[in-house]
C-alpha cells in the first residue's frame, strides 16, 4: 500500500529537538516502512527517514520569524502536497488542521468515486487557515459521521478532554476536584491573564 504522510514544514522528519509532531511522523513513517508499505513523507528537506521524502522547503526554518511567514509557508506546503499525494497515494495522512484552502486542494486531487475519510476531533483547536472545515462538514449533518466515545489519549474524566469541551462550548474550566491531569492551567490562565492587562488593556487583573 501508498501511504502519505504529511507533516509541517519547518521542523525537521524526526526532529532535532522541540517538534512532538515530527516525532509522532518519524516513528509513523520507519514503522509502516518496515512493515513493507511505500512510505511517502512529505516534510522539509533536512528531514531524514528511511523511505521516500518530498519537500517543497529545503531546510528547516525554526523559530519563525513572524505568524504571517508561518502562515504563508503553511499553507503553500500543504496545498502542493495534498495535490500531489492525492493522486499518488492510496492512504493519506495529514498531521495538522484542514482549512478550507487545503480542503478544496484535497478534493480536486481525489479520483472520481474516491472515498473520502475525514478523521479528526472536532474539539481540537481550528485549523491555521481559514475555515474550520470538519466541523462544518459535522454541523451539516449531510454525511455519515461515527463518533468515537472511548478516549485512549488521557485517562477517563481526563481534565484535558473535558475542559476542551467546555471551552469550546463557550464555559470557563474546571479546576480541582476530580481534575487531576490540569495542574499547570490555573497558572497559565493567571499569566495569560496578567500579560494581556499589562499589554493590552493597560490595566491591572483586578479590573478584568
Amino acid at each position: 500500500m501508498r501511504i502519505g504522510l504529511i507533516a509541517p514544514p519547518f521542523i525537521p522528519v524526526p526532529p532535532k529537538q522541540y517538534g512532538g509532531t515530527e516525532l509522532f511522523v518519524a516513528q509513523l513513517a520507519s514503522y509502516l516502512h518496515g512493515r513493507g508499505h511505500q512510505v511517502v513523507v512529505y516534510a522539509n528537506g533536512d528531514s531524514e527517514v528511511p523511505c521516500e521524502l518530498r519537500w517543497r522547503y529545503r531546510h528547516m526554518e525554526w523559530p519563525l520569524p513572524d505568524a504571517n511567514a508561518g502562515l504563508y509557508k503553511s499553507m503553500t506546503h500543504l496545498a502542493w502536497a495534498v495535490a500531489d499525494a492525492g493522486a499518488d497515494v492510496d492512504v493519506l495522512h495529514l498531521n495538522d488542521g484542514m482549512g478550507a484552502y487545503v480542503a478544496n486542494q484535497l478534493v480536486k486531487a481525489v479520483a472520481p468515486g474516491t472515498h473520502l475519510l475525514l478523521v479528526g476531533d472536532p474539539d481540537q483547536l481550528p485549523s491555521v487557515g481559514a475555515g474550520e472545515v470538519l466541523a462544518d462538514l459535522l454541523g451539516a449533518e449531510r454525511f455519515p459521521v461515527t463518533r468515537l466515545t472511548h478516549i485512549f489519549r488521557q485517562g477517563a474524566g481526563s481534565g484535558i478532554a473535558r475542559n476542551a469541551r467546555r471551552i469550546n462550548e463557550g464555559h470557563l474550566p474546571q479546576f480541582g476536584g476530580e481534575v487531576a491531569d490540569w495542574p499547570w492551567s490555573r497558572r497559565t490562565v493567571s499569566w495569560v491573564g496578567n500579560l494581556y492587562a499589562r499589554s493590552v488593556l493597560r490595566a491591572p487583573v483586578r479590573d478584568l
